[in-house]
């Protein structure tokens, strides 16, 4: 796979060493109490429609004060972060009005995360080689978007750390490793102990994306001086046994994929091992096995979409194997996680793909 980037946007690029050479430094607020459980993105959107900026203001200043006592909270704040994600032109409207409005650093994150939503749907999921000149021009007009709504943020707040996760987010999508590592340096003044951060960097050295197993290592080991303070960060040095998993994987050698994804769990418990060795287990029709995967995953990130869709797979077709009322049963929970996984995010591929298997004709062709 290629860096998801083109030479005809080479002239509309992110500047990111702009956006980090005027951001100001500003008091931090007022310590708000920790959130008691993890943020729900369908009911961050549903406030946003309806206009409950004050309250969404809330939301974010809480899961942020959060975050800064207690960095192993960051969770709640990556899933206001990916509420947002959502490429629904809807809900542009609603975002331009909170922005008026408003003119806060929680309204600007929000828009530029929408932006940069619209942008990567815009671009598609194919390599550059398979993807039209158009796409590349609209995914350049709604980064631009989303990086000037960015650097409003940063005026106002340069520690706000997950404004800088949607511009690593952006930044990786072009496969610049430089301006990555600008982002990289720039987040980790206000939250070193960040696992997101590191796990966002981390995605962005993958070989696939110009990176090495090399550098992904050695930043892993590097990161450890923090594991005091964040022991989630001892995943980190899993990662590279994931990738390579993952490669094993698209090559259909699930069998070989599972034991790098075991390899990259003995390192330390992390969603994405446990989703990506779902799947690998289910594709070896391994649905039970599969489904104690997607459930490990499921319970550290409950707002994670692909494992509530791969559990609603793994259930579909585990109930062909057994006898009714149990199959029943099975059906009517694939059903369940089908319909909690749309809620979260409909735009995500493992999703559409649950739905089409589960709701659409029996002949679907199998995705992976």
């Amino acid at each position: 796979m290629t860096p998801l980037s083109s030479p005809r946007i080479a002239a509309r690029t992110l500047i990111v060493s702009g956006i980090l050479t005027f951001v100001v430094a500003a008091e931090a607020g007022a310590q708000a109490k920790p959130p008691a459980q993890s943020a729900d993105r369908a009911a961050i959107r549903a406030l946003l429609v309806t206009h409950e900026f004050p309250k969404l203001e809330a939301m974010y200043a809480s899961y942020a004060s959060s975050m800064r006592a207690d960095i192993t909270t960051e969770d709640n704040l990556v899933e206001m972060k990916r509420a947002f994600e959502f490429p629904d032109p809807a809900l542009g409207p609603h975002l331009d009005a909170w922005v008026t409005t408003r003119h806060s650093v929680p309204a600007y994150f929000a828009r530029a995360a929408h932006s940069a939503a619209m942008g990567a749907h815009a671009r598609g999921e194919k390599e550059a080689d398979h993807t039209k000149d158009t796409q590349f021009d609209a995914m350049a007009t709604w980064y631009e978007r989303a990086t000037e709504d960015i650097a409003s943020a940063l005026r106002i707040d340069s520690s706000a750390v997950a404004v800088y996760w949607v511009l690593q987010g952006m930044v990786m999508e072009r496969g610049d490793l430089d301006e990555n590592r600008m982002v990289l340096r720039q987040a980790l003044r206000y939250a070193p102990a960040s696992l997101y951060t590191r796990y966002g960097y981390m995605w962005a050295v993958r070989p696939r994306w110009g990176g090495s197993y090399g550098e992904m290592r050695r930043f892993a080991e590097a990161s450890q001086q923090f594991a005091a303070v964040n022991p989630k960060l001892r995943a980190l040095r899993g990662f590279a046994a994931w990738d390579q998993g993952v490669g094993l994987a698209e090559a259909d050698s699930d069998a070989a994929a599972v034991r790098k994804f075991t390899e990259a769990l003995s390192y330390g418990e992390h969603w994405e091992f446990r989703t990506a060795r779902g799947f690998a287990l289910y594709y070896m029709n391994r649905e039970g096995d599969a489904i104690r995967d997607f459930n490990a995953a499921i319970a550290q990130r409950p707002q994670y979409p692909q494992a509530w869709a791969g559990r609603a797979r793994a259930y579909w077709d585990a109930a062909k194997k057994v006898s009714e009322p149990q199959a029943a049963g099975f059906q009517a929970r694939a059903r369940a996680d089908l319909q909690r996984a749309l809620q979260i995010d409909r735009y995500d591929s493992e999703v559409a793909w649950a739905a089409k298997q589960i709701l659409g004709p029996p002949d679907e062709p199998e995705h992976r």
